[in-house]
């Protein structure tokens, strides 16, 4: 097996805060065909490029994200001391057989990343409490999630999942590997999704306080509400999940698509 491992430790040393981006190239150990962007980030944002380079390029800068206390409880028990700047911060950059992992996991110090790949490449990408994740011109598979963020995919190929709790979902596709399912989940966004024409697909959508807008031809699908039952010790429910179903160009792998507070565009490129 071989490997790469490059720890940055940022413990009482020289703050990296509000500086420009520092960068760091990973080579691919076991080449780029099998290559794999892993990134979980506590907090930040997140920007993946591809280009024609056979490497990865991370840049990244360290954001403090704390707030000043300014309480009178506060403000007694610093009568007389001096401020000590804290830059303790856990930030790992890793290389497996061309797997390249990024992991943060201080919640309030912020990265923000900018990282080019091989456009062809796979991509896993975890954003908790921090910013956006952006994807351009990627292909292969991409599973995109941002919690507070919202989630922009352009120019790309293959197969993405995407969701988010608080942000919207906007993702234009170039090409789409066949035979595979796809979802695209936001709570209170909207979900904004650009096809191919020919792309053929089984289209399951639900919004709850939104509506549903496309230019493609859309075939609907009627299907009678489920109803289903859930009973337990302490009672009895009945209740339904009702989905909107259609399909485009005959159908094909299902392509899922929910928002609860906002509206879905299905949009023909």
């Amino acid at each position: 097996m071989k490997y790469i491992i490059l720890f940055i430790s940022i413990i009482g040393a020289v703050s990296l805060l509000g500086q420009d981006m520092e960068q760091v190239t990973v080579p691919l150990s076991a080449g780029v065909e099998k290559g794999v962007l892993d990134v979980d980030v506590k907090s930040g944002s997140v920007k993946i490029i591809g280009t024609s380079r056979q490497d990865v390029l991370v840049k990244y800068q360290i954001i403090d994200q704390t707030d000043e206390e300014s309480d009178e409880n506060k403000e007694s028990e610093m009568k007389g001391l001096k401020k000590i700047s804290n830059n303790s911060m856990d930030f790992k950059i890793e290389e497996i057989d061309s797997e390249v992992i990024i992991k943060s996991d201080t919640w309030f110090k912020g990265v923000d990343l900018v990282v080019e790949v091989p456009q062809n490449f796979d991509l896993d990408i975890n954003n908790g409490m921090g910013g956006n994740v952006e994807v351009e011109n990627v292909s292969g598979e991409l599973n995109l999630a941002s919690y507070l963020g919202s989630v922009y995919a352009k120019n790309v190929s293959g197969v993405v999942n995407a969701n988010t709790y608080t942000g919207e979902i906007e993702v234009t596709f170039n090409n789409i590997t066949s035979g595979k399912d796809m979802s695209f989940i936001s709570y209170t966004g909207k979900v904004d999704i650009t096809l191919p024409a020919t792309y053929a697909a089984s289209l399951k959508m639900k919004t709850d306080w939104g509506d549903i807008y496309s230019d493609l031809d859309i075939t609907p699908v009627e299907q009678k509400p489920e109803f289903k039952k859930d009973e337990t010790g302490k009672g009895f429910k009945l209740y339904t999940d009702s989905w909107t179903y259609a399909t485009i160009n005959g159908g094909g792998p299902e392509l899922t698509m929910k928002t609860q507070m906002g509206s879905i565009y299905l949009r023909k490129k």
